[in-house]
């Protein structure tokens, strides 16, 4: 590959990411041990006399045990690393674009965006061979194949950010991960944490998006560029030509990355937390205390008559 840009600028910003997630989930798994421990030693405390009063079956016991042991195994250091973290941020990325790109095993993520620049690249270049700087066709012949790479790279770096972007939603939400997924011990805020697995398959999902169309955008170049790319080639206004079709294609693919947030999020139903399981609990026990009330007014009437 000529030229890593994109690689490279994964190279400096996914490292500082992935420290800062570390060291934010290694302070936050240390500071949550005793409140882990405690919410553990609670639930099995109440399920245990739940289940012995027949208010839980034995299996139901055995399967919350099985959760809450799991939950524990998760937040420790090493269990969230290698369960969710690595996982999240690193090995599936890496498996979308190996798989995208047809089982490729040296193309990750950011260089799926290299790909394409460097086709950029080597068009621009081919056209400047063939062309004389000091003729007014020649200059402008040399403007338009520069603006034409200029605005496909510049296409290339919106959508590069907004999967970047995503690369760093998805460490602030495995950064949170911790403080919710002691709620999935309990039947009513299990919720909460089953949402926040909901928003990271959300950016899976856009990652795998984001992946098929730079696939699509590469079989374009492919597909344009079919004997356009050797310097023998006379017909520069036609390579020229291409190029600008190719960064209207590129246009239209950042156009349809930027939709695809609400897409995937619609797919992995991430986007609005179902907080009715929160809601309902206070909502009944609001509705209990004012029948109950209801009622006492109801009988200090009949005795007052």
């Amino acid at each position: 590959m000529a030229a890593e840009l994109f690689a490279d600028l994964s190279a400096e910003w996914d490292p500082a990411i992935a420290a800062g997630v570390t060291r934010t989930v290694q302070t936050v798994i240390q500071a949550n041990a005793v409140q882990l421990t405690s919410a553990i030693t609670l639930w099995i405390i109440l399920s245990s006399i739940a289940t012995m009063f027949s208010r839980m079956s034995y299996q139901e016991w055995v399967y919350g045990a099985s959760r809450a042991a799991f939950l524990g195994i998760l937040l420790t250091a090493a269990g969230f690393s290698t369960w969710i973290q690595t996982p999240m941020m690193t090995t599936l990325p890496n498996w979308i674009a190996t798989t995208v790109n047809g089982g490729d095993t040296t193309v990750t993520g950011p260089q799926q965006f290299d790909i394409i620049e460097d086709n950029m690249d080597r068009r621009e270049a081919t056209v400047l061979q063939q062309t004389s700087a000091w003729t007014p066709t020649g200059v402008a012949d040399r403007l338009r194949a520069q603006l034409a790479s200029g605005v496909g790279c510049a296409l290339l770096v919106v959508t590069f950010l907004a999967w970047e972007l995503a690369r760093g939603l998805m460490g602030i939400l495995v950064a949170t991960t911790p403080f919710v997924l002691g709620f999935a011990m309990f039947q009513t805020t299990k919720h909460i944490a089953y949402n926040m697995g909901g928003m990271m398959v959300s950016l899976l999902i856009f990652d795998v998006m984001v992946s098929i169309a730079l696939a699509i955008a590469m079989t374009v170049n492919d597909t344009y560029t079919n004997g356009l790319l050797s310097p023998g080639d006379p017909n520069v206004d036609l390579q020229i030509t291409t190029m600008g079709n190719i960064g209207a294609h590129l246009f239209f693919g950042m156009m349809l990355v930027l939709i695809l947030p609400p897409i995937a999020s619609r797919i992995g139903h991430g986007v609005v937390p179902n907080m009715g399981g929160i809601v309902r609990v206070p909502a009944n026990v609001t509705r209990s205390l004012v029948q109950g009330a209801a009622r006492d007014l109801a009988q200090k009437k009949t005795h007052t008559s």
